[in-house]
């Protein structure tokens, strides 16, 4: 890969990801301080990534996808903790408000960017507790 060239991470990559993290962290290989190191991430579970998926991610693109996926989720729990007129679909996993409700919060928050949070259980287990309340 030439240097500077970008990396995206496609949503077979982050799906494998954040199983993987998930089971690192139910397999105990966090530190004291909820965290999985360097060498940890890299022989345990970017290896599997990329034989799982066939990619070549680093660590460098490992923390750059955490990074991401933790903002995701810091958005989510902003938008469910803080906003009143939410409610929240258990099947669909969206959150639901009228159009007037959303037209309010886009405008005070416009970075947020809203999908289905297919994955919102199991980024409570990555990052519940490492979120800023």
């Amino acid at each position: 890969m030439e240097k500077g060239k970008y990396n995206s991470c496609t949503q077979d990559e982050t799906k494998v990801l954040i199983e993987l993290f998930v089971e690192g962290i139910n397999r105990g290989l966090c530190d004291s301080s909820g965290i999985i190191n360097k060498a940890t991430v890299e022989n345990k579970i970017l290896q599997v990534l990329n034989e799982r998926v066939g990619c070549q991610k680093l660590h460098k693109h490992y923390q750059s996808r955490i990074k991401f996926l933790k903002n995701l989720y810091n958005s989510y729990v902003d938008l469910q903790r803080n906003s009143s007129g939410f409610g929240w679909d258990f099947g669909t996993k969206r959150f639901t408000a009228s159009e007037e409700v959303w037209q309010g919060y886009l405008k005070a928050h416009p970075n947020h960017q809203y999908s289905a949070m297919t994955h919102m259980n199991r980024f409570e287990i990555i990052f519940d507790g490492t979120t800023a309340n």
